[in-house]
């Protein structure tokens, strides 16, 4: 019962203060065993490569991974529309 991996999803706003905490309190879950995947809006990708450092810290042991998602704001990631879609369901 104790050898278990517990996995944890954090969400965040792309912004750069709110990245920095989730970052500070992922590696922080990620010290005590747990698998951490932190979520952001596309552009939170290219505020997490700026601030390299602490996306390598993050990183290094393994137990973070990075997800981005569109907000719809971003030009780079194609957007799906809902009526797209409806068709095929």
């Amino acid at each position: 019962m104790g050898s278990e991996t517990k996995y944890v999803m954090l969400v965040c706003y792309a912004a750069k203060g709110h990245i920095n905490h989730v970052l500070q309190f992922a590696g922080r879950l990620a010290s005590r065993g747990m698998s951490i995947t932190v979520a952001t809006a596309a552009i939170g990708h290219q505020r997490i490569l700026k601030d390299s450092d602490n996306a390598s810290d993050a990183e290094a042991d393994g137990n973070i991974k990075f997800e981005f998602f569109s907000d719809c704001s971003d030009p780079l990631m194609s957007i799906i529309h809902l009526d797209d879609c409806i068709g095929r369901i």
